[in-house]
């Protein structure tokens, strides 16, 4: 029976990113030694980042993550660098930028960041079309107030390495084995799921934050609480009747700016929700710490929204899984791994440049990543082409998004022993459901095959683009090792 086995990091713990004050990300060398002796299931072995969100506040206000753009955030982009040496084997895996590479790979193979909208680890839709933040406990009903939450990060190697579908490596065999990643936190960004305005740090558009009954439901007004004579005002009633408490959009322990419409009276605002009881006609009673109103009224038309609030988040003493097994190791195993050529020169409308892969490559993959995003795009791309020593890959120049351009992605996803699953070159937005038609933003990789003759071939690369091109290239050469 497979056993766990959680190994604590060598030199770093409490990594930590105060976006508000603009520090960045500290102790982002991260190292872990497995020690020799046992066999374990790499494919079952993971990177665990616990994630809090801290806001500024002691209010619970509802956030997620994503990255600095808006996008749901695949947690393979937080890890830029990676290196897994072995003591008797020596290294293993030397792959830079592994993030950007594996999250445009995944994109087309495993539609990750396409499913990571109803199902991540930083937050998501649900069933019911609410954005759930993981990193609090909405209590929509009693008098307990809602709380925060530490969040796992589960980063699987086998989603980072090929390495890693070995189900029988054996520290025994090969002695101790190493491994040391260099994360990406500058992409990250905490927003806040709802609030007053309407800008880059909530989720939702802006809105009235109140009741609604169903996931496309109207939103209506609290009832009116008629003429009150003092101070003693503590309860709102919604005007809808909820039917399931998880359309609820009101949680104890939330701050609601509370807005009145026509009548009399002084309203406190911000209040907050110390108690949610259900009435027997489904109707919501809300109770706030403080008074509805400062002085005497008659306060009608009375809707909510939920002021704008910032948060940090932090990384707290990271650990790598390791999955024990009793699995027979086998006598020797091979993988596809990759060498990294990092061009920072390589920009402009027309670039055409020449590269020399190594002589056992298969396949090179280009791609063109943005500073800090963890994804490809070439930037308005009209064309390119392929020349292998100085022989033509295509008889034409290869267009954006043609057939042509599909059929050498799946020539090389098969030669590299994948499945080419997604041509969409997409990354989505976390975004309510009246904007789910947004177009997203681009990920894309351009590629060829590489025959093996033994000799280091000269790869030439012309990519035109319409406008402003790329700002930079990683030219990565597949490559099959065996041990």
């Amino acid at each position: 029976m497979d056993s766990y086995q959680r190994i604590s990091a060598l030199n770093s713990s409490n990594i930590a990113n105060n976006l508000a004050s603009g520090v960045q990300a500290t102790n982002s060398i991260i190292d872990f030694e497995v020690s020799a002796g046992d066999v374990y299931d790499l494919s079952k072995c993971y990177i665990s980042l616990p994630f809090r969100v801290i806001e500024s506040s002691g209010d619970v206000c509802g956030f997620i993550i994503t990255d600095t753009e808006g996008n749901t955030l695949n947690p393979v982009r937080l890890i830029k660098n990676i290196n897994v040496k072995s003591d008797r084997l020596g290294v293993l895996e030397d792959i830079k930028e592994v993030g950007v590479l594996r999250n445009t790979l995944n994109n087309y193979s495993l539609k990750a960041d396409k499913d990571s909208r109803t199902d991540s680890v930083f937050g998501s839709f649900d069933s019911f079309g609410n954005v759930n933040s993981p990193f609090r406990l909405l209590r929509r009903e009693g008098n307990e107030a809602s709380e925060e939450l530490t969040v796992e990060c589960q980063i699987y190697l086998k989603d980072l390495l090929n390495l890693a579908n070995q189900d029988a490596y054996s520290t025994a065999k090969y002695g101790s084995l190493h491994i040391s990643i260099e994360l990406n936190t500058r992409g990250m960004a905490v927003k806040q799921v709802q609030g007053t305005t309407d800008n880059a740090s909530r989720v939702l558009k802006k809105t009235t934050y109140i009741d609604q009954s169903s996931v496309n439901g109207a939103r209506g007004t609290f009832d009116d609480p008629g003429a009150q004579a003092d101070l003693t005002l503590f309860n709102l009633t919604t005007a809808t009747a909820y039917n399931n408490l998880k359309f609820s959009p009101f949680h104890v322990g939330q701050a609601l700016t509370v807005i009145k419409g026509a009548g009399t009276g002084d309203v406190r605002s911000p209040n907050t929700i110390s108690s949610i009881a259900q009435s027997a006609d489904g109707k919501l009673v809300l109770t706030f710490t403080g008074s509805i109103l400062t002085s005497t009224g008659t306060p009608t038309g009375m809707s909510a929204s939920v002021p704008d609030k910032s948060a940090n988040y932090s990384i707290d003493a990271p650990e790598l899984v390791m999955s024990k097994t009793n699995n027979t190791p086998p006598d020797m195993f091979e993988f596809l791994s990759y060498h990294t050529e990092i061009d920072t020169s390589a920009s402009g409308l027309s670039i055409n440049k020449v590269y020399q892969v190594s002589p056992n490559a298969t396949n090179v993959l280009v791609l063109a990543p943005l500073n800090d995003k963890g994804r490809s795009d070439f930037n308005a791309l009209v064309d390119y082409r392929f020349r292998v020593d100085n022989q033509e890959v295509t008889d034409r120049n290869v267009g954006k998004a043609t057939s042509l351009h599909y059929g050498l992605l799946h020539d090389v996803f098969k030669n590299m022993g994948m499945e080419f699953v997604d041509s969409d070159e997409k990354l989505y937005q976390l975004k309510d459901v009246e904007q789910e038609g947004d177009a997203g933003v681009v990920n894309e990789m351009i590629a060829c095959k590489v025959e093996e003759n033994g000799q280091p071939s000269l790869v030439d690369i012309e990519i035109n683009s319409s406008t402003t091109g790329p700002v930079q290239l990683n030219i990565y050469s597949s490559v099959v090792k065996q041990f």
